[in-house]
């Protein structure tokens, strides 16, 4: 199992990642971080190897544009996670499909072969890019794949599979599980089985968001050029949960109307706008508690509450337990 990366920018730049088959690794878990230090492409890449799984999570800055020619000799069955940057691949095999991932976006995808050209903007890339092998996914989800759906289909024909027409926004309850795998607290065979059991969470959370976004396609209300004004609406309410924005300031900050934006949102995200600020609130506010570093209040007004007893209600209401719990 080989990865081929050229660039014509660097003469010299051939990089040839050779992974073991199945990504198996000794002792049944390998964690190994690559620096890069190139001009103007600076960073490092966490690669973690379970059987049957590559976790690549990619923190590179890109002074300028890069173009690199990419190819994989393996089925490619991936979850990639845009949290930070723009990224394009432009396919060179018959019958394949590009892929654009937008910041604060992800894709599902499968290819039987993979040979083409990715783009990166002159921006920092902050990502998590998962590639799973058919034995794992039987694995997780019985020889059929029945619970992969369209890509079960894709993966029994060897045919390529994508997910709908664009990416889709990556939600915070998935930036949550994101941070559970790059923030595994266990070690040896506890992580593997840890990091096993979150990378199969994820993999579903896609795949239901995946189906809800096929049932709101026929009634969209988006336009050329929506899709980026609501990711922009995501992008404050999750910037500025402490005092977050009107509905009606949001809509003008987007250039939209209110009645675009909160049909528009609902269907990019399966949620209204306040269900979803809502939710990045009590997100944000779980996250800290699980941190242990802050107190019940602090956290409270971190996340937009006055009264900690209103937040301790609200976050009671949304996970059925009251923050003092998860806190002890």
């Amino acid at each position: 199992m080989k990865t081929v990366l050229r660039s014509s920018e660097f003469r010299d730049l051939t990089f040839i990642r050779e992974f073991p088959d199945n990504f198996a690794a000794a002792g049944g878990l390998r964690d190994t971080i690559y620096q890069t230090n190139l001009e103007g492409y600076t960073g490092d890449t966490r690669e973690i190897l379970l059987s049957g799984v590559c976790i690549e999570h990619r923190n590179i800055h890109h002074d300028r544009a890069l173009a690199l020619e990419v190819s994989h000799d393996f089925p490619f069955f991936k979850m990639h996670f845009e949290l930070k940057g723009f990224s394009d691949y432009a396919s060179k095999n018959k019958g394949s499909r590009d892929v654009a991932i937008y910041e604060g976006c992800h894709q599902l995808f499968y290819f039987p072969e993979v040979k083409g050209k990715l783009a990166y903007e002159a921006r920092q890339r902050y990502t998590l890019e998962i590639k799973l092998t058919r034995p794992f996914l039987e694995k997780m989800m019985g020889p059929e794949l029945g619970p992969l759906g369209i890509f079960a289909k894709g993966l029994q024909d060897n045919q390529p599979v994508l997910t709908g027409g664009r990416s889709l926004p990556i939600l915070p309850a998935m930036r949550s599980v994101i941070h559970e795998i790059l923030n595994c607290p266990y070690t040896a065979m506890l992580r593997k089985v840890y990091l096993e059991a979150k990378v199969t969470e994820l993999l579903l959370m896609q795949l239901v968001q995946l189906e809800a976004y096929k049932e709101d396609v026929p009634g969209s209300v988006l336009r050329k050029g929506d899709a980026e004004r609501i990711l922009y609406v995501k992008e404050l309410i999750e910037d500025n949960i402490q005092e977050p924005c009107s509905l009606i300031e949001l809509a003008g900050r987007a250039g939209l109307n209110d009645f675009k934006l909160k049909k528009g949102f609902k269907e990019m995200f399966g949620n209204t706008v306040f269900g979803y600020m809502n939710q990045v609130r009590m997100e944000k506010a779980k996250l800290l508690l699980l941190e242990g570093k802050h107190s019940i209040a602090d956290i409270s007004f971190t996340v937009g509450y006055k009264n900690p007893q209103h937040f301790t209600a609200a976050f009671k209401k949304h996970f059925g337990y009251l923050p003092s719990e998860l806190k002890s």
